[in-house]
C-alpha cells in the first residue's frame, strides 16, 4: 500500500510502502522488466522508510520524495540512478 513507481530506460522501478495488515513500511526498490516480467531486487532506499511518497522519472534519473511515515509528513527530495 503507498508504494511509488517510475519508469527509467524502459525498466519499471517500484517500492516502499507498507507490508501486511500491521502497516510495517519497508525500504525496498525493486525493477521489473516489463518484456519477460523478471522482477529484481535492487539496493534498499537509503531515507527512512514511508508510505505514500510522490515520483517521477526524466531522463535516466528517477526523484522521489515526501510521503508519511510514523512521526508524520517528510519534507525530503531524492534522487535514483541505476546507472
Amino acid at each position: 500500500i503507498g508504494n511509488f513507481a517510475f519508469a527509467i530506460d524502459g525498466m519499471g522501478y517500484y517500492g516502499l510502502g507498507s507490508v501486511g495488515s500491521n502497516f510495517d513500511s519497508n525500504q525496498d526498490i525493486k525493477m521489473i522488466n516489463p518484456e519477460n516480467g523478471n522482477i529484481v531486487d535492487k539496493n534498499d532506499f537509503p531515507g527512512e522508510a514511508r508510505t505514500f511518497p510522490f515520483a517521477f522519472s526524466i531522463g535516466s534519473t528517477g526523484y522521489l520524495g515526501g510521503g508519511q511515515g510514523w512521526f508524520g509528513a517528510f519534507q525530503d527530495f531524492w534522487s535514483y540512478n541505476p546507472h
